[in-house]
């Protein structure tokens, strides 16, 4: 489980739990990805018309895991919660994967998801 949060100016934050064998391991990172990286992100929303799906995605098998994504922008804010075992219909499931994958990877969550061990320790506050 991880929250990435990535603000106007291009600072990202970075917080996640993660089970060990027995106990909860919680990890934090930063890092700045500018103007360009925030940018590409807007793109990436713009492309695939991020304000126009849906808010919620649900229903199907239980115990699968969820996106959420949330953006402020131009005063409008979106909320898209994403059960990944929700049936959904394939031009949004295509676009609601390329959104997800764009903020992973350009805010660099993708990187700091599979460094759990390698990440400064830090108490989870889930923002």
């Amino acid at each position: 489980m991880y929250v990435v949060f990535v603000n106007a100016p291009g600072a990202v934050r970075f917080s996640s739990r993660l089970m060990a064998t027995d106990h909860f391991v919680d990890g934090c990172a930063s890092k700045n990805i500018g103007d360009q990286g925030v940018a590409a992100i807007r793109a990436a929303l713009a492309k695939y018309a991020y304000f126009s799906l849906k808010n919620a995605y649900s229903g199907g098998p239980t115990d699968a895991p969820s996106a959420i994504t949330s953006v402020t922008a131009d005063h409008k804010t979106k909320t898209v919660n994403h059960y990944l075992g929700a049936p959904v219909a394939p031009g949004d499931a295509a676009r609601l994967d390329a959104i997800e994958a764009a903020i992973d990877k350009i805010s660099g969550a993708a990187d700091f998801a599979t460094k759990a061990g390698a990440l400064t320790p830090c108490t989870y506050t889930g923002k």
